[in-house]
């Protein structure tokens, strides 16, 4: 289990620097212009709406979505269950120090280098560990807008659509029915009991799989929001902005998923929700010791310039803010 976890977090980088080299504007100029496509590249090079679309909305609901479906899909629940933890509790826990390393580490930190990655690790093997801190510092400044983008996604696509309409179980309502149908068509329905004859008989099953109380699910969501706010509120303080209306509506809808729509997890190995709380607190404790670190190397013209070298989609809502940097970060 654990090799497959390794495993299983060193492939997701592969079509991380993938996308988001395919959607940055030098890469699609080159693939525009090796295909001869002339009037597309001139569009691509005068439209301001185009460059903010691809850099801005189109990379960061690409590395949503793709976090979405490793994170929450229950690939790392399996995993954790797979390790042999003896409680509900417990591989909830295990499940959620998976969802945090993968959030922090590999969607946060490494992505502001996945389009350079092999290079990143060129220059690491040749200089040392200690070269990964600095590149990642002079990288975090550039990824500002792409991270502003991705709160602002979170906030006003993903919490409207997944926690308050609660998309996911009705898509899952649709299909439960078809497969229904399907049955009813080929199989017998008789009276007889078990789930699967519930469900044969109408008995919705497939949306009671996603309509869970998974604490590990909800702590991983705020821990990333409220990592991305520590890294880039020092830089541009727009972000911190936004980061509290998320944590405002996020609390909000699920206040009241928890009562109304969620159904939670009872017996004898299931303890409490309070018991995340410390490991959560315990990981948010680690990324503010990163970011820290991180920003003590970022260079500070490099900082004050993240808005203004490449347009996108925060241009226009962040030129009224002027981004700094705290010193006492170093």
């Amino acid at each position: 289990a654990w090799a497959l976890t390794v495993l299983l977090f060193l492939a997701w980088n592969v079509p991380v620097a993938a996308v988001q080299a395919i959607v940055s504007i030098e890469r699609l100029t080159e693939l525009l212009d090796e295909a001869g496509m002339e009037g597309a590249l001139s569009w691509l090079e005068t439209g301001t709406i185009a460059i903010a679309t691809l850099e801005g909305w189109v990379a960061s609901l690409t590395l949503s979505t793709m976090q979405m479906l490793t994170l929450y899909s229950g690939v790392l629940t399996l995993l954790s269950r797979a390790m042999g933890w003896p409680s509900h509790t417990m591989i909830g826990i295990s499940t959620l120090n998976k969802m945090w390393t993968f959030n922090f580490v590999l969607v946060l930190l490494a992505s502001c280098i996945a389009a350079s990655l092999y290079d990143t690790l060129e220059h690491v093997l040749r200089s040392g560990w200690c070269e990964l801190v600095g590149i990642i510092g002079r990288a975090v400044p550039r990824n500002t807008d792409f991270w502003l983008n991705y709160l602002v996604t979170e906030t006003l696509l993903f919490i409207p659509l997944l926690d308050l309409l609660q998309v996911l179980p009705l898509l899952l309502l649709v299909v439960d029915a078809i497969l229904r149908r399907i049955y009813r068509c080929c199989c017998a329905v008789g009276d007889g009991g078990g789930a699967l004859g519930r469900w044969a008989r109408g008995e919705p099953y497939l949306p009671t799989l996603v309509q869970k109380l998974m604490f590990e699910y909800l702590y991983s969501r705020a821990a990333m929001v409220v990592s991305v706010g520590v890294m880039f509120s020092s830089i541009a303080p727009i972000v911190a902005v936004v980061v509290a209306c998320w944590l405002r509506f996020a609390s909000a809808a699920w206040a009241h998923n928890t009562r109304w729509v969620l159904r939670t997890p009872q017996g004898a190995g299931f303890d409490a929700g309070g018991v995340y709380w410390p490991h959560a607190v315990q990981k948010q404790v680690y990324a503010l010791l990163v970011s820290q670190l991180v920003l003590a190397v970022t260079p500070g013209p490099l900082a004050l310039g993240s808005f203004t070298s490449v347009p996108s989609a925060s241009s226009a809502s962040t030129s009224a803010v002027r981004p700094f940097r705290t010193e006492s970060m170093s």
